[in-house]
């Protein structure tokens, strides 16, 4: 099959490509590596309502999607290969009735309705890159991202004093409930080479709780991190994640940059500034065969597409 690929995004409006979502700028890669078209407002969901299309890519899912064009537009192409393709196991799917193959970030299927196969793809590579020229750095450690349930009691454990915080101000008040005091700061830039992630040293991993006991491939903020040349801090409780990852081998020389509490990260911020690019060239050791690994993801993919 090579006939037309579509993906569908769940927005309504056209957003800066400076400080969209990690699932947009997703799809914004795999549309360049696909060479096929994406939708991504209501516009240009009214414009395909009738049109035909050989797959039909859905990507990721969220309440700004007009379920009501995207499942018609799937009704319309009754022969087309529907894939629904996410980084996230909780979330609903937006496919109404057709079937479809999943591609997910994670190792278990999680939603199972009208599933024909289930591939685990790690998505987030595509997010891998050769890292920017170093720029000075002027802050060290900071996490990024919307509030999460399933990270409470981390966000209460590290959002304290020393930490920058950048998220949207919908969420500041649901940290501060929490009791996180960070330093609060606007959503990150990720304009190309000039992300505002490069400013910093250090990057904070932590995880959902769930996801200590359900495999899900490293989060798109560890490549990140690889490009933005910063060093990542891992939270204890994500071992599991690490030991089962594409970095796992190189455990023995993680565990120094594993933290258990808000005290000790900042004493190992204090002890790595001494030594940070000795650091940061660690961290660029592990990763070496990110490229060829993301190589890999997009032939995974299209296989998977084209078959």
């Amino acid at each position: 099959m090579k006939g037309e690929v579509v993906i569908f995004e769940p927005y309504t409006v056209k957003k800066s490509i400076s400080g969209i979502d990690a699932h947009l700028r997703n799809s914004i890669i795999l549309q360049r590596e696909l060479q096929c078209r994406l939708l991504i407002n209501d516009i240009d969901y009214t414009k395909a309502q009738n049109e035909q299309f050989d797959c039909i890519i859905v990507s990721y899912s969220s309440f700004h999607f007009p379920f009501k064009k995207v499942n018609h537009i799937i009704d319309n192409n009754s022969n087309a290969k529907i894939i629904w393709i996410t980084n996230e196991y909780n979330i609903g799917v937006p496919i109404k009735n057709a079937k479809y193959i999943t591609i997910a970030n994670y190792s278990n299927q999680v939603h199972k309705k009208n599933v024909t196969a289930f591939y685990e793809v790690n998505l987030n590579l595509l997010f891998a890159r050769k890292p920017n020229s170093l720029c000075k750095k002027k802050y060290d450690i900071c996490y990024y991202g919307t509030f999460r349930r399933d990270r409470e009691k981390y966000f209460k454990q590290y959002m304290k004093d020393g930490m920058i915080l950048s998220t949207s101000s919908k969420n500041i008040k649901q940290f501060i409930s929490f009791g996180c005091m960070p330093r609060f700061i606007d959503r990150f830039s990720w304009t190309f080479g000039a992300e505002t992630l490069n400013l910093f040293r250090y990057s904070l991993y932590i995880e959902d709780e769930y996801t200590h006991s359900n495999f899900n491939n490293l989060a798109n903020r560890w490549y990140e991190a690889g490009f933005c040349n910063a060093v990542v801090f891992f939270d204890s409780n994500c071992k599991n994640t690490i030991l089962k990852s594409e970095i796992g081998e190189f455990y023995d020389e993680i565990k120094y940059f594993i933290v258990s509490t808000h005290t000790e990260l900042m004493e190992k911020i204090k002890q790595t500034n001494l030594h940070f690019e000795n650091a940061l060239n660690t961290q660029k050791r592990w990763r070496i065969h990110e490229l060829s690994l993301r190589n890999n993801v997009i032939e995974k993919i299209k296989e998977i597409v084209y078959a």
